[in-house]
């Protein structure tokens, strides 16, 4: 009755307070170091029993005191002693709500053994993992399980295939005749917080489900209280509060940005009276829950009132004496073999300094673009010099290199998750991306591109939610380490962003090249044949109006350090007609070529270029072959991604009709991705002459290309030209010569790609 009573009394405080839940106790912040008593003074009967519940989460491996200010200093010996000071005064639980076996230095440096020892000299009763525990893989846990004398406990966690896991269900605790049930549960997110790798033969089922089968099993048991210790962020807690009957408290450990007391509430009561605790992170604090029952061994107890608040551990607290022992010979042992003077990393924040890594491993493993996680640094002074025990301070969790090469398309989809991912942990950091303008080393991402990426294990197996990565192909574990790879670096000297000024101009040669088949439909107006009887010839003017077959290659190859382009461009189109193999006779050939200088300015927002070509044919046809020398200079601009225009100033001297002409011209290259890995492309070339013949040429180019088989693909290209002058050998003409063109037939492309 009192229970239910309760529950009305908390739906009403919340109908006034907040629509999911309120706190309850304000006394988070007392400064004096509490000690349970039983009964703590009351005047209840004398069948009332009361259990004190100590709790810690999210402590990350923090052994010895630590604290920004004067008041708070934390550290496993001070918490220890205030845990056993307590046991004399009545019955006490101990639990942990996970991330107690790492990642602090010291704790990271012997894998949680330590902390798993001091953990048993505090009498835990039982602990939930959180995704520091799986840092070092289930093999390394599953021998911490060993060595401690309580179960890690995760009921919804199952090896893959019946594989056996550290992992137990569910522990029964016996106090004072009071059966207090124990269930563990751990978000599926935490899956994705740690190493993809270390948990890929674990199955994560789903909380609530499960805790309702747990509870169940428990209360058949004829437990008279039960605890979900939980690893899961808040909203996941408080949903799964709400959702599941019969559980009575929730130790919660996995908030986000939980640092000070103020931030946390020491309990709060949902509509259905469970209640929730968590504490903050790095153990500044200790958490403490005093639970009344009622009752009897013969009639069973419950639970009638419950009360909790944070402890904050300051300097004044004592230590433990062999808690404090331990930690100082762990200590000692890792100063000793961490000792080695090295040089100093520069940086005015914690990103800049992590940056610098990323440039470190692009720099190493010969990469193009270096990726590391924010969360994987703890910033360091740039001012004092630093020693291997700072390097690993520096580096939160160290990692292997792996080396892969990642597409344009899927590299701009890393960096659009991180930017939604925000400056916290799980935000990426990245050298040699200019993440806001899409470039690569000062040259815009392509989509279909392959790019070479240094990053670490963690992330190129999809950690983080990045899954990109797993789409990456090329991939090789370089078996290097964050940490030996930095200190071997900083024992040569400093670190800092001069060291890395030239891999943001890196030298990158691309070139490609296909070999293409088909059929041609070619039609010219009367006009073309005019100006060709006229010895006005233009190479992309050839060909009869006819069927004929058709070959093509293309090939370009391209040089880009930095912001500074050449690229070589070749075409060739050959094509015959005729009625038997024996009697071909050539409709259509052509050959261009074209040197272009281009630099990308991004201060000027267009970049200028210069180029030279030319345009000719393979035959002679009527005694005489067409031959265009060209060259322009002016500036591009890319529009929406997709389109490309230039301007630009062009001379062109015509050998055969010996004419030369001035005049302007304008490009337009337009390329879209079509489904099922089709592409489209679209490229108009227009020449406007101010001479006294005043030539117009438009030269329209369209390929459709759809991938079959590997390399092999189907093209259709359908092709437009005009050409207008006013005088041929200063007699003056009329009309405009027209070809259109028809072509559809199999191509075979390679492409290459060399730093």
């Amino acid at each position: 009755m009192y229970r239910w009573t309760l529950v009305v009394l908390s739906t009403l405080v919340l109908a006034v307070n907040s629509p999911a839940y309120s706190q309850i106790d304000s006394t988070a912040n007392d400064s004096a170091p509490d000690l349970p008593t039983l009964g703590e003074g009351s005047s209840e009967p004398s069948d009332t029993l009361a259990i004190t519940i100590f709790y810690s989460n999210d402590l990350n491996g923090q052994l010895f005191s630590h604290g920004d200010t004067e008041e708070l200093s934390g550290g496993m010996a001070s918490r220890i002693h205030l845990i056993q000071a307590a046991m004399s005064a009545g019955p006490i639980v101990v639990l942990d709500g996970g991330d107690a076996l790492g990642p602090s230095t010291l704790s990271t440096w012997d894998k949680g053994k330590s902390m798993v020892s001091l953990m048993n000299l505090a009498g835990y009763a039982a602990m939930t993992p959180g995704n520091h525990e799986f840092d070092f893989g289930l093999d390394h846990l599953s021998r911490r399980k060993s060595e401690a004398g309580f179960p890690f406990l995760a009921a919804n966690l199952s090896g893959k295939g019946g594989a056996e896991t550290p992992f137990e269900k569910y522990v029964v605790l016996d106090r004072a005749g009071i059966k207090i049930g124990v269930v563990g549960l751990v978000s599926p997110k935490v899956g994705g917080q740690t190493n993809p790798k270390l948990v890929a033969n674990l199955t994560f089922g789903n909380p609530a489900e499960v805790a309702r089968r747990m509870v169940s099993e428990l209360t058949d048991l004829g437990v008279h209280y039960i605890i979900a210790l939980v690893h899961m962020g808040e909203e996941e807690t408080l949903s799964l509060a709400r959702e599941v009957d019969g559980i009575d408290l929730v130790v919660a450990g996995g908030f986000r940005g939980l640092d000070r007391a103020p931030q946390v509430r020491a309990l709060s009561r949902l509509v259905n009276g469970v209640e929730v605790v968590t504490s903050p992170s790095y153990g500044a604090y200790l958490g403490k829950v005093l639970v009344r029952f009622a009752g009897n061994v013969s009639t069973g107890y419950h639970e009638i009132d419950t009360s909790s608040r944070l402890i904050p551990i300051t300097r004044e607290i004592p230590e433990h004496l062999k808690a404090a022992s331990l930690i100082l010979e762990l200590e000692s042992a890792y100063a000793g073999a961490s000792g080695e003077a090295l040089g100093r990393i520069e940086g005015e924040s914690l990103d800049d300094q992590a940056r610098l890594v990323a440039n470190l491993i692009r720099s190493h493993t010969k990469m193009e673009v270096g990726i590391v996680s924010r969360g994987s640094f703890r910033e360091v002074s740039a001012d004092s010099q630093m020693y291997v025990r700072d390097v690993d301070r520096f580096v939160r969790y160290d990692d292997s290199l792996v080396k892969l090469t990642l597409t344009g398309k899927q590299l701009r989809k890393i960096v659009s998750r991180s930017k939604d991912a925000g400056p916290g942990e799980a935000g990426l950091l990245f050298a040699g991306v200019d993440a806001d303008a899409m470039w690569v080393n000062q040259r815009p991402v392509r989509d279909g591109e392959l790019y070479q990426v240094a990053t670490v294990e963690y992330l190129a197996v999809g950690g983080g939610g990045y899954a990109e990565f797993t789409s990456g192909e090329n991939k090789i574990n370089t078996g290097i380490s964050l940490r030996s790879l930095l200190s071997a670096w900083l024992k040569a000297g400093s670190l800092s962003a001069g060291d890395f000024v030239a891999l943001d101009r890196q030298r990158v040669w691309r070139s490609g090249w296909s070999l293409e088949g088909a059929f041609r439909r070619n039609y010219i107006n009367n006009t073309t044949a005019l100006y060709r009887s006229q010895k006005e010839r233009v190479s992309f003017l050839s060909g009869e109006t006819s069927i004929a077959w058709n070959s093509a290659t293309r090939y370009f190859l391209s040089y880009e350090a930095g912001p500074n382009v050449v690229l070589f461009e070749n075409t060739t189109d050959f094509g015959q007609l005729g009625e038997s193999f024996g009697d071909l006779e050539t409709s259509t050939d052509r050959l261009d070529g074209d040197v272009t200088y281009r630099r990308r300015a991004k201060e000027l927002k267009v970049d200028p270029f210069v180029s030279t070509g030319i345009s000719t044919a393979f035959s002679a046809n009527g005694g005489s072959r067409p031959f265009l020398w060209r060259s322009s200079v002016g500036f591009q601009k890319r529009l929406y991604r997709r389109v490309v225009v230039r301007f630009a100033g062009r001379g062109q001297r015509n050998y055969t009709a010996k004419e030369t002409d001035y005049g302007a011209e304008i490009s337009l290259d337009y390329r879209r991705r079509l489904p099922q890995g089709g592409r489209f492309r679209s490229n108009t070339k227009s020449f406007f002459g101010f001479t006294d013949r005043k030539v117009i040429s438009v030269e329209n180019y369209n390929t459709f290309s759809f991938p079959l088989v590997g390399k092999l693909s189907l093209t259709v290209r359908q092709n437009n030209f005009l050409y207008r002058v006013d005088k041929i050998q200063n007699v003056p003409v009329k009309g405009s010569a027209v070809r259109m063109d028809l072509t559809v037939g199999f191509a075979y492309g390679l492409d290459w790609k060399w730093l």
